[in-house]
C-alpha cells in the first residue's frame, strides 16, 4: 500500500498517481549551482530541491485525493472526491513548455489546496474528473438503491422509544 493511504480502508483502489517534475525545480538547481562556490550553500538548495521532488506527489483513488507535500513543513490534503467542486491547472510558460503545472482542487467550505509542480498535469485533471464522475454515479446508484428499499412504518427513534419504556 502507498505511505499516503496507509489510513485508507482495503476496499480502495489507487487509480492515478501525479508526480513531481524535475522542471519545477529547475530555478532552485540553476540557483544552487551559482552559489556552489559558496561554503556549500548551492548543496544546500540542492538537497532542498531534492526533498521537495521526493515529497510532492498526489494521488486519486476511487474515493478520495490525497496530496503530500515537503518534509520539515509537511502539508497533506485529503478530499472526497464527491466534494470536490472543481479542479484547475495553472501553468507558468515554462510550465507548459516543460509539462508541468500547479493542481487547484476547490471544495464547499474548504480552502483551495494548491498541489505545485505536478507532471502532466492537464493528464491529471482528466484523470480526476473521469474517476470523480464514476465516483458520483456510485453515489446516485446508493441512493436510489436505498430509497427503492422499504421503510417500515415506525421510525428507529420510536422503537427506541418503546424498548426503553418496556
Amino acid at each position: 500500500m502507498h505511505y499516503l493511504l496507509r489510513r485508507a480502508p482495503d476496499s480502495e483502489t489507487i487509480r492515478y498517481t501525479g508526480q513531481s517534475s524535475p522542471w519545477f525545480l529547475l530555478p532552485e538547481v540553476l540557483l544552487g549551482a551559482l552559489l556552489l562556490p559558496l561554503f556549500g550553500a548551492g548543496l544546500a538548495l540542492w538537497a532542498v530541491a531534492g526533498a521537495r521532488f521526493a515529497t510532492t506527489r498526489a494521488i486519486i483513488t476511487d474515493e478520495r485525493i490525497v496530496a503530500h507535500l515537503g518534509v520539515v513543513r509537511r502539508q497533506t490534503v485529503e478530499l472526497s472526491l464527491v466534494q470536490a467542486e472543481s479542479i484547475r491547472v495553472d501553468q507558468s510558460w515554462l510550465g507548459r513548455l516543460f509539462d508541468y503545472g500547479s493542481i487547484v482542487i476547490s471544495a464547499a467550505g474548504n480552502p483551495q489546496p494548491r498541489i505545485p509542480g505536478i507532471r502532466r498535469p492537464r493528464q491529471f485533471l482528466q484523470r480526476f474528473v473521469e474517476i470523480q464522475e464514476r465516483a458520483v454515479d456510485a453515489c446516485r446508484q446508493r441512493v436510489v438503491e436505498l430509497e427503492r428499499q422499504p421503510r417500515s412504518k415506525e421510525t428507529p427513534m420510536a422503537e427506541a422509544l418503546e424498548a426503553v419504556g418496556q
